[in-house]
This record gives structure tokens, sequence and C-alpha cells, in this order.
């Protein structure tokens, strides 16, 4: 038994109360932010009134996918430490620990992307990498980046601390949300489900910590706008 539609909008709604309560909503609709690019990118948005986006898997930077998958997996690990004396977890935990492994390069294909934004209008920092040598700083309104149902718009959280309780949340949530689906019907192929439920959950759960990288103070104010 796949994974139902009830069960994908309480795995949505549970990691968007997460992300709300870590900053990542903390925008007003009238708030102006900004996409910088250069001449030619400007020219192209302006010639197809579209804006492009990256495959997360083919970012410049290979850590703002690697971080938040390192952290989940020192969540989990934490978890394994906790509740070493119940058998069925241990073994869900050690699958889930072997699936974040293999799903954590940079390598790997998802169903996301992503355009940045900044929430300051002269960005040193975004002139530097996405302005030269004629570059533009194009403003946006907040709402209006939000009017399609599969696109979000995040506010990056450098917080540590933030981050760190985020992902124990998501890895806790992890294993109640697997046991609460393992039922009479998916008991007799508990294998089948396991890929079943790591699949669904690994794009709401993991997929959504991927915005919350380290960085300096300097880039405290990114923003991105998240697509699938």
């Amino acid at each position: 038994m796949p994974v139902t539609l009830e069960e994908n909008i309480k795995y949505r709604e549970f990691v968007s109360r997460v992300a709300r309560e870590s900053g990542c909503f903390d925008f007003t609709p009238d708030q102006i932010v900004w996409h910088y690019t250069d001449g030619a990118g400007f020219l192209g948005i302006l010639q197809s009134s579209q804006l492009y986006a990256t495959q997360v898997a083919a970012l410049n930077d290979a850590n703002e996918t690697r971080h938040a998958s390192n952290l989940f997996t020192k969540a989990v690990k934490q978890l394994i430490v906790e509740r070493v004396n119940e058998q069925e977890v241990m073994i869900f935990l050690n699958t889930l620990l072997g699936f974040s492994n293999e799903n954590s390069g940079s390598h790997n294909i998802s169903k996301f992307f992503v355009t940045s934004f900044s929430g300051e209008e002269d960005d040193v920092t975004q002139w530097d990498r996405y302005g030269k040598p004629n570059g533009y700083a194009i403003g946006f309104y907040a709402r209006g980046l939000q009017r399609e149902p599969s696109s979000t718009l995040y506010r990056v959280v450098y917080d540590s601390e933030k981050q760190e309780r985020a992902a124990k949340e998501l890895a806790e949530a992890t294993v109640t949300f697997y046991f609460e689906g393992l039922n009479q019907e998916r008991m007799g192929d508990p294998e089948l489900w396991t890929r079943e439920f790591l699949a669904a959950w690994d794009e709401w759960s993991i997929g959504s910590l991927r915005w919350r990288r380290h960085g300096s103070g300097k880039r405290r104010t990114n923003i991105g706008l998240f697509m699938s």
C-alpha cells in the first residue's frame, strides 16, 4: 500500500511547521527581494518573462546539499544511541541511516529546483558572485513569487542551534510517521513499506533541510525560491 494522499498532507504540514518555527517564512507579502544577475541574464528574464532555477544537485557549492544531510545523519545517529533497546526501531534507524548516506551526495537527482535572492538591494557578495561584469539587481514582491502551488520562498537559516533542533525533530518524526503507517496491510511486506515511505518522506523532510546551510554573517539575508 503506497503512501496515501492523507499521509503526504500530514508530512507536508509537519515539515511546514518546522520550517516556520525556524524562521524560514519570515516574510511580509509586500517585502521586496532582489535577484542578482548579469546583463545576459537580465535580458533573458525580460525576453522570456521567466526566472530560471537550478536543480539542487547541480548547485555550484556542493556543501549546500551536504550540510543539511550531515545534520540529519547526525540526528539519526543520536537516536540510535537513545533508543538502542528498541529492536524494531533500531532496525529501521539503521536502514534510515543507510538511506541517508546513499542520498547525501550532491550527484543525486532531486525534484527540487532553486533560484536565489537577497533581502538587500545593494549586497556586495551578490554583486561579486552574480552581477559582474555588468550586473543588475531585480526587485520582486515576495507575494508574487509564491503564486504557484509548487513554489515556496524560504529564508536561509544560519543559526546552528535552529538547524540542529530542526534536524532532531525531523529525525524523531521519521520514526513516528514510519511506525504510524505500518498498519496491518503493510505489515505483510514491511520492506516495501520502508522503501515507499522513505521515498515519500525524503522529499518533504531531508529536502527541506537543504536551505539550512552554514555561512558567514555577511550572507544572512539570502533567500531561496524552492520549486518542484
